[in-house]
């Protein structure tokens, strides 16, 4: 229930009661009584201790008995003990209609003696029918209330759900991604297969026969002609060769070579991938990553004495960088090794700068190659 709708609904139960209240003939009591039940009812709403309400609930309802002027607060009483789900803590103020051999309504009150004159028939009928219709507007109230609640509760699954259909389209996008780029590159490999298989052998043999007849020919004039000739031929090969070649480094997919290169790994280390490059890195600079750490998880299984592998690729505003470590505790680097030379030789073509650190926390390959 909103503030709003909770005062709205307050103001008219406090009109009903003002309405039986309006009929005394006294002026002052009115008043008190007016105020004692407002300041009582502001009470329970505003204290967090509910066994405060409930006692300021049924000290009222006592009091209606002993004040008889304040059953006509009665519907404010009873819309507050509906509130705090304890409509029955207003059960006392019933012994209001208690009277001494008087008629029901007769005006006479068990207390009438103490405090002040007894209500008239009129007082106790809006009393009663305020009362039923505080609870008229408490269950109606309540109602709207439980039904935001439920449209609330609703919206926010309706809003988790979006999130959870969210994140999983979002997934769904990047395999989608993943797979059209591993199409792509399969399929630039299988393009670089046919001209190396097709057009490949076809320049090649293109080549011996001009090479033949060069060798055959006995004409002057067709000797320049011939030369030419083997000349363009040999130019042509130099590009398809140079094109397959581009056409398979760009269908290297790095991200898949380093996690087919760790399986071995994974028996001995606990391996753990950060990679941080874009997808159109250079394809010579993915064959020479590719190799580099091939070699380094190779020399990790066959050397290293620790059980945490970790790789990681960034790519910096000026370099690309690449770390191979182990925690492992190796022997002193020896700078003649096969697969070192290898990966000094890969670096060199990369145009970069290849470091090896040995330290007691570990064995690390460390390359640097500019963009």
């Amino acid at each position: 229930m909103s503030d709003n709708k909770r005062i709205i609904e307050a103001i008219a139960v406090l009109l009903l009661c003002l309405m039986g209240i309006s009929l005394s003939d006294d002026f002052v009591m009115p008043v008190i009584v007016f105020l004692i039940a407002t300041g009582a009812a502001s009470i329970t709403q505003i204290t967090a201790n509910k066994y405060i309400s409930y006692a300021i609930i049924i000290l009222m309802s006592l009091l209606c008995g002993w004040i008889p002027l304040l059953f006509n607060m009665l519907p404010l009483l009873v819309y507050v003990a509906l509130d705090k789900k304890k409509w029955y803590l207003t059960l006392p103020s019933l012994l209001t209609f208690r009277n001494t051999g008087a008629d029901f309504f007769s005006g006479d009150s068990f207390f009438s003696a103490y405090i002040g004159p007894s209500l008239v028939p009129a007082q106790y009928m809006f009393a009663i029918l305020g009362s039923i219709v505080a609870t008229i507007i408490y269950i109606r109230v309540s109602g709207t209330s439980e039904n935001n609640q439920k449209l609330r509760s609703l919206r926010d699954k309706i809003a988790g759900i979006n999130e959870q259909l969210y994140e999983k389209n979002a997934r769904l996008v990047e395999a989608q991604d993943h797979e059209i780029e591993l199409a792509t590159l399969n399929e630039r490999n299988r393009i670089a297969r046919e001209i190396h298989d097709n057009v490949g052998h076809m320049l090649t043999r293109s080549i011996l026969q001009a090479g033949a007849l060069e060798i055959a020919n006995k004409d002057e004039n067709l000797k320049e002609p011939i030369s030419e000739l083997k000349a363009t031929l040999n130019l042509a090969m130099d590009n398809v060769r140079a094109s397959v070649h581009d056409l398979h480094d760009e269908s290297i997919n790095l991200k898949a070579v380093i996690e087919e290169s760790v399986v071995p790994a994974r028996e001995h280390f606990f391996v753990t991938v950060d990679y941080g490059l874009d997808t159109d890195i250079p394809g010579y600079i993915k064959t020479g990553f590719a190799g580099i750490i091939k070699e380094s998880v190779s020399n990790a299984i066959r050397h290293s004495d620790g059980d945490r592998l970790n790789i990681c690729l960034k790519e910096l505003p000026g370099s690309y960088s690449l770390e191979v470590s182990d925690n492992g505790s190796p022997a002193e680097i020896s700078h003649t090794g096969i697969g070192l030379d290898n990966m000094r030789e890969r670096t060199r073509e990369m145009k970069g700068r290849i470091r090896f650190d040995s330290t007691d926390r570990g064995f690390m390959v460390s390359v640097t190659v500019p963009r």
